[in-house]
């Protein structure tokens, strides 16, 4: 006989249904490289500044107001793994690009990164299914608005793949579907997801071509939040050598999605509008 049980939340939300709950496959500080020269993973959309073809956040403000110069800076990025591998495969005519090892092999499964005290310009989600790895990865990456290399946030990677596994314990919940397929082991680490927001094209449009700020504060009063983000890149700029990209940040209380300048000196247009969405849990640490 198989059983399945619901639990539904003050918000009349299915907090436990007939689906797979996300449970932790990994966590630990999120790595990121010192050099400069190694491009980590690929790009989206190009721009051409000079001698190179880069996007931000390789392009790289070191103030919220201008920038002389253009270098990579793939040191912004923070990836949900705690170590990376050299592949050749990437054709990089910089050489070989470092590959984070990521423990997330599904395209739904989430990374939680914790609020950096500057905060987060982008968010990166890649699916990577190259003939020379032994299976796909789910990489997922935040940038942040400024080169340190003395910071790196804590992260946590969830997903429903683990619940294929046999953990350690013999007490706990133990939950089935009723098709008998496990969906909830309470032996596994869970994340405490507290809220998700949306932030539409139209928002973001706004945020970046007038430099309004938007706010969303959590419904769970929360201490110190982690956030697992759709791909976030927009962009803008008029053609007047400024551009604008959104920032997201955290004052205790609410998130805040605002704008922070770069100035690479190039004056042509872009505009790309990419609403996005996020989920905030309770750090684990």
């Amino acid at each position: 006989m198989t059983y399945s049980l619901q639990i539904i939340n003050d918000y009349n939300e299915f907090v436990l249904d007939d689906y797979p709950v996300m449970h932790e496959v990994d966590s630990g500080v999120a790595w990121f490289t010192t050099s400069n020269n190694n491009l980590t993973m690929g790009a989206e959309a190009n721009a051409n500044f000079g001698s190179f073809n880069v996007m931000y956040p390789y392009a790289v403000a070191y103030n919220n107001n201008y920038l002389n110069s253009v270098r990579f800076a793939n040191r912004m990025s923070r990836w949900a793994a705690t170590s990376a591998t050299s592949v050749s495969w990437s054709k990089n005519a910089s050489g070989n690009d470092l590959l984070p090892d990521f423990a997330t092999t599904q395209k739904g499964d989430l990374s939680f990164f914790e609020m950096p005290p500057d905060g987060i310009v982008h968010a990166l989600n890649y699916w990577i299914d190259a003939p020379q790895l032994s299976q796909p990865l789910k990489g997922a990456g935040i940038v942040l608005p400024s080169i340190d290399d003395t910071y790196s946030p804590n992260y946590v990677s969830v997903s429903t793949s683990i619940l294929n596994t046999t953990p350690t314990g013999t007490h706990g919940l133990l939950v089935n579907d009723p098709s008998g397929n496990k969906i909830l082991d309470s032996r596994l680490d869970l994340i405490s997801l507290v809220d998700y927001n949306i932030f539409s094209a139209t928002t973001i449009q706004s945020v970046l071509t007038t430099g309004t700020a938007v706010t969303f504060t959590p419904r769970v009063s929360i201490t110190t939040p982690m956030v697992a983000m759709t791909k976030n890149f927009s962009v803008y700029s008029s053609g007047n050598g400024r551009w604008y990209y959104p920032l997201l940040t955290w004052d205790g209380t609410k998130f805040t999605l605002s704008r922070i300048q770069v100035s690479p000196n190039r004056n042509f247009t872009a505009a790309i509008y990419q609403g996005f969405g996020m989920f905030v849990a309770e750090s684990t640490a």
